[in-house]
């Protein structure tokens, strides 16, 4: 039973991150509303059929060597499909408006600027004189995204960045929760509940630097 759940496990992230990409469906939220409240409701059925027993310490650290590699191998997949997607989904937007939209060539222009001292500085919030973005939100945090600029040669390196802090959170939510001990079935599904919803899939697909919050909440807290 732990390997046919084990099986769906690795097969849920790529339904979610990977199937709509092949089937290219225009307007996939959707198909993701779905996916997501289905994995939700077996990720709850699975966590009321856990039941926390007690072991001795040596039992404990046989089960972590033998179920680690799984929980490895999972999270792997995980970030693989994730990565792919959103690197999949970036370069297809790349030459659309879809990046304006959401502001990513503002922030990409703020971090540039930024690079050459002239920090926060954008002609998307006023004049190349007086515009600064910190005046229309004030998120100095945001520097922290500068050094993946170099990158790449034109702005994409804002994207990088995200991406790098998108696969560092849940890096952390895995440490987290192998600290606390959830393993086998219950990892898995936790992991896919907090990767395969349309909250954080929101946040941190449509280039949104407030993903930053959810690294730092992970790493402090």
């Amino acid at each position: 039973m732990n390997t046919f759940y084990f099986s769906i496990a690795l097969v849920m992230p790529v339904i979610f991150y990977l199937l709509p990409l092949f089937l290219e469906i225009e307007n996939p939220r959707p198909f993701l509303k779905i996916l997501s409240l289905a994995f939700a409701g077996l990720g709850f059925l699975q966590f009321t059929q856990t039941r926390i027993s007690k072991h001795s310490n040596s039992s404990k650290v046989e089960i972590f060597s033998q179920s680690l590699k799984k929980e490895i191998l999972f999270a792997f997949v995980l970030f693989f499909c994730l990565t792919t997607s959103y690197l999949v989904i970036l370069f297809q937007h790349l030459n659309s408006f879809f990046l304006a939209d959401f502001d990513f060539l503002a922030i990409a222009e703020i971090l540039n600027n930024s690079l050459l001292g002239n920090f926060f500085q954008t002609h998307h919030y006023g004049s190349r004189v007086t515009g600064n973005y910190l005046s229309h939100h004030f998120s100095p945090s945001i520097l922290i995204l500068s050094p993946f600029l170099f990158l790449s040669e034109t702005r994409l390196g804002y994207a990088y960045g995200l991406l790098f802090f998108i696969i560092a959170s849940y890096i952390l939510i895995t440490i987290l929760l192998l600290k606390k001990n959830i393993r086998g079935n219950l990892f898995y599904f936790s992991l896919i509940f907090l990767s395969c919803n349309l909250y954080l899939h929101r946040l941190f697909f449509f280039f949104f630097f407030e993903l930053l919050a959810v690294f730092f909440f992970l790493l402090f807290f």
